[in-house]
């Protein structure tokens, strides 16, 4: 993956064999580094910040499917109606 946008939905996995699947959440800027939150996929609980440097590393994470950005407006989330 060279194209280094990001976008909130676009999802990552570790490569430490895991198979943990993160998505980004949302980011945020912490001192002057910009870095992501993310949520574990399978359990959103569990949430993590890290920088976005991080997720270019090879040796930590790679692009989760075609590594493409998620949808414009969906933020890569299934939005449910309540009447």
């Amino acid at each position: 993956m060279t194209d280094r946008r990001l976008d909130v939905g676009q999802r990552f996995r570790k490569t430490d064999g895991t198979g943990m699947v993160f998505e980004i959440t949302e980011f945020v800027q912490c001192g002057n580094l910009p870095h992501v939150r993310m949520a574990l996929v399978n359990n959103p609980s569990d949430r993590r910040m890290l920088a976005i440097d991080a997720l270019f590393d090879k040796r930590h994470f790679a692009p989760d499917g075609d590594g493409s950005l998620p949808a414009h407006g969906s933020g890569g989330r299934l939005r449910l109606a309540t009447t």
